[in-house]
């Protein structure tokens, strides 16, 4: 098991992607460097991926 960190922009922002995945055991994550523009509005979602398959959660949206 593991998971994927994963930051994308929103309608109206220039485009953005970011991911990273992180050991199932983590008790943290950081994205150094993000590529984040002031003022833009971003989406960022935590997945859990598994032998047999994976799961997102509901985006949560910011702005930055």
């Amino acid at each position: 098991m593991w998971y994927k960190v994963i930051i994308g922009n929103e309608s109206g922002t220039p485009d953005a992607f970011v991911s990273q995945v992180f050991e199932w055991d983590a008790e943290s994550a950081t994205l150094p460097d993000i590529p984040l523009l002031d003022g833009g509005t971003y989406h960022l979602s935590v997945a859990v991926f598994y032998g047999g398959g994976y799961a997102y959660p509901e985006d949560e949206i910011f702005d930055w």
